[in-house]
């Protein structure tokens, strides 16, 4: 009887200590991780064109470090610049056409005008005379009285010939008539933002560096035919290099935007101070990158980390650790 008493007093105590030491492994995974493994990581700047060609030149290779606006690379541009003097060349014609029509005929052509309006008035004054001679002599029975009317409808005739004559002239010194002038203008502007999209067209065809960075990859070499908005290569910032690494649900809870870590990069690295820039809003169940087997199973959260100054030599995919400091 003493003995299976001990031995359910024996179980008791088992079960206890089971229970004790399952809390005590409950508390220690619900605690929030002081130290983290986590990658490098960056964000790329991808340069392409809007206009397809073959590549010509590519002036930067992988590792290159370039300043802001340094040439990158050219595709073929005999198209572009063959439609651009082709745009050149009917902007002058246009331009030759409105110049034409503002002033009028040609000297030449005013001469003309201008030598038969001599003949109408000395037709008229000529009529004006005979007229008058027939006048005089009419009194006297000379003439009848239908010559003074073919002489007077001569005057009327001659008069309005030279009336007719100076208009012309006046019409042929004032140009072309305000809606053909206008309409001139309106294709000459037309013909204008059509030349600035072609060179627009054109200068797309040369590449160069929209910020300093390091050139990270290249995906062309010359005579290949890149297709239009296709990235050409790819450029790295300093200041696009991040630290990415995944916590827990309860270290989740008790972090920040703009808290600060120590990134370790390892050996012959000193560590790095950054801060935390962006949290995941939702959780995911592993991360894409696995350096631990306790972050095989749990629920994980994505975390983001930048530096405050630019320059490290971080390469991305590197591993690093990651202590977390108080929020």
């Amino acid at each position: 009887m003493p003995r299976s008493i001990n031995l359910r007093a024996l179980c008791r105590l088992a079960a206890r200590a089971f229970l004790s030491a399952a809390c005590c492994v409950a508390a220690c995974r619900a605690a929030p991780e002081k130290s983290v493994p986590g990658y490098v990581e960056a964000e790329y700047i991808y340069v392409s064109s809007p206009i397809a060609g073959h590549l010509e030149a590519l002036s930067v290779k992988r590792g290159d470090i370039v300043g802001a606006d340094a040439p990158l690379y050219e595709l073929d541009k005999d198209y572009e610049t063959a439609a651009r003097a082709e745009g050149v060349a009917r902007i002058n014609e246009a331009r030759a056409q409105l110049a034409d029509l503002e002033k009028g005929l040609r000297p030449t052509e005013i001469e003309a005008i201008e030598a038969r309006l001599v003949q109408a008035k000395a037709a008229f004054d000529l009529s004006v005379s005979e007229l008058k001679r027939r006048e005089k002599i009419i009194a006297h029975d000379a003439v009848s009285r239908e010559s003074l009317e073919q002489a007077q409808s001569a005057v009327r005739r001659n008069d309005a010939h030279v009336q007719e004559v100076e208009a012309e002239l006046r019409t042929a010194k004032l140009g072309a008539r305000e809606d053909r002038i206008n309409s001139t203008v309106s294709s000459i502007a037309a013909l204008e933002a059509r030349l600035a999209q072609l060179d627009w067209n054109l200068a797309q065809k040369t590449q160069t560096a929209p910020v300093a960075g390091m050139v990270y990859d290249t995906f062309y070499n010359p005579g290949e035919w890149i297709p239009a908005g296709k990235a050409v290569l790819a450029l790295l910032q300093p200041e696009r290099i991040k630290i990415r690494f995944y916590v827990g649900t309860e270290s989740r809870t008790k972090m920040e935007i703009n808290q600060r870590i120590t990134v370790k990069p390892g050996a012959g690295h000193p560590p790095l101070d950054a801060r935390i820039a962006y949290i995941a809003p939702q959780a995911e169940y592993t991360p894409p990158v696995i350096y631990s087997r306790e972050m095989r199973s749990k629920l994980v959260f994505m975390v983001e980390a930048v530096f405050d100054a630019a320059g490290y030599e971080l390469l991305p995919g590197q591993p690093v650790d990651v202590e977390i400091g108080p929020s």
